[in-house]
């Protein structure tokens, strides 16, 4: 665990999605748990520090208006993600960043190919 991010953060995202079920970064946290993409790659991919990710994800601060929209793309990945039963996440943060690469990519091909099949309806 890298130095700021507690180790039950697992445990407060949860208690805080009982609270507010509807609060973005809670469910982002509860998604990435999950998933096993640890918070300092979330906190990359947003473009804040760790620290700042971790409190977001347990409801202490809340996010930056303007990055609400880098949110959404990691929220939209980790939703697809999760309804699409990928795997969990394994190995070191460089394996867990290469693995959410390829997610990434077949993420974009997959949502290319329902745009393609949405428009020719």
């Amino acid at each position: 665990m890298t130095r700021g991010i507690k180790t039950d953060t697992a445990e407060w995202v949860e208690a805080e999605r009982a609270l507010d079920p509807l609060a973005l970064g809670p469910f982002v946290g509860a998604l990435s748990f999950e998933l096993g993409v640890p918070l300092c790659i979330v906190a990359k991919m947003i473009g804040v520090h760790e620290q700042t990710a971790g409190r977001w994800v347990r409801r202490r601060s809340p996010l930056n208006p303007k990055l609400i929209f880098k949110a959404v793309k990691v929220l939209s990945l980790l939703c697809w993600m999760h309804e699409t039963k990928y795997r969990t996440l394994r190995g070191s943060i460089a394996q867990r960043e290469a693995q959410l690469a390829i997610a990434f990519d077949q993420f974009l091909t997959a949502s290319r190919a329902s745009q393609k099949t949405t428009q020719e309806v």
